[in-house]
């Protein structure tokens, strides 16, 4: 029913962790990891999977050298089921919530994609196997205004967030874009997929434990605002990403095609200029949070008080925690379980 599609950069340890996690909890559907790692990598991802022996469909395909999207366009035509999803190798979707998703876009012809509850934890030791030392929300968002400008401009207000989403495959291929001058990877595995799902329709937040993320070490994170401005792939890149986004919105919200451009352009142009003052207005702050924090946590009396004021917190607004979602009366106990025994053993 579902293809994942999972680039993959010498991160063998995470992708092998999530290849047993579906595994072991029944995943129904078909896996593409797209490789672009040395060989060292590949050999043990390749082990691993003779190791586990998949009850699922999946193909695990050699890329050296291709960034995550361009992997993403080679494996794009092996999609045989009718929805899809791009992940990262260092995330977890959660299985049980795939059905309930499918079943609500099989029920909602105008919804282009289903996302649900996010949270992200890391590991004591920040590898991809250990014991979980901490938990919080990831805010991810549902899209359900009437019209695709307005969803449009609701992706790009200040609180900018992903869409983590499953898509139904025939809009899914064509979120990402092959042409050899769209190279900015932001752009083109990010923003741009991200902005063509809210055009295509709805996107809806089921209440489930949908998508769980790692925050580690070894997180490929883009490139410093300005230093990707300074690349000379920024302007050839923007200039398609505006036009490729007026064509969908053109079509899906009738606007006319000037009118489309120049709206595109002006939320585009506000992207960018909130990205520059967060980074320019808030690096000195975050500099002294940082050092105050260090100072902070050597204080072990300060540190036991902070943790039982997160666990308070978390219980009051119903945020998820450590301590929330490990209690058997936790509506994600099962799921959330799921993931903590996945990270316990490596294969």
């Amino acid at each position: 029913m579902i293809s994942l599609l999972i680039p993959t950069l010498n991160r063998s340890s995470f992708i092998i962790r999530y290849l047993n996690y579906l595994n072991n909890n029944n995943f129904e559907g078909a896996v593409y990891i797209g490789d672009s790692s040395n060989q060292e990598h590949f050999d043990k991802t390749r082990c691993a999977i003779a190791r586990i022996k998949p009850k699922f469909e999946m193909a695990h395909i050699a890329y050296p050298g291709l960034l995550d999207f361009e992997c993403i366009l080679k494996m794009l035509p092996s999609i045989k089921t009718p929805y899809a999803m791009y992940m990262c190798d260092d995330d977890f979707l959660v299985c049980k919530s795939v059905k309930k998703a499918i079943a609500f876009l099989e029920n909602n012809p105008i919804y282009s994609g289903v996302t649900g509850k996010g949270i992200f934890f890391n590991i004591r030791g920040d590898g991809a196997f250990g014991p979980i030392g901490d938990v919080i929300e990831d805010p991810l968002r549902g899209y359900e205004q009437d019209k695709p400008r307005e969803r449009l401009s609701a992706l790009f207000n200040i609180d900018y967030r992903p869409v983590n989403a499953l898509s139904r495959t025939d809009q899914f291929v064509k979120r990402w874009i092959d042409r050899k001058d769209f190279r900015l990877k932001e752009l083109a595995t990010e923003v741009l997929p991200w902005c063509l799902m809210v055009v295509h329709g709805k996107v809806k937040k089921l209440d489930e434990l949908f998508m769980v993320r790692q925050q580690h070490g070894q997180r490929y994170l883009l490139p410093d605002v300005f230093d990707t401005l300074a690349t000379p792939e920024w302007l050839p890149s923007s200039l398609i990403f505006q036009d490729e986004v007026a064509k969908v919105l053109n079509k899906y919200d009738d606007m006319d095609l000037d009118e489309a451009i120049k709206f595109v352009r002006g939320l585009f142009k506000r992207y960018w200029i909130d990205l520059i003052c967060y980074k320019f207005g808030n690096s000195k702050k975050r500099e002294k949070r940082a050092k105050l924090k260090e100072k902070l946590k050597k204080i072990k009396v300060l540190r036991q008080l902070v943790q039982k004021g997160r666990i308070i917190k978390s219980v009051l607004r119903n945020e998820p925690s450590l301590t929330t979602l490990s209690r058997p009366s936790s509506p994600y106990y099962e799921d959330f379980s799921a993931i903590v025994t996945a990270c316990k053993n490596e294969i």
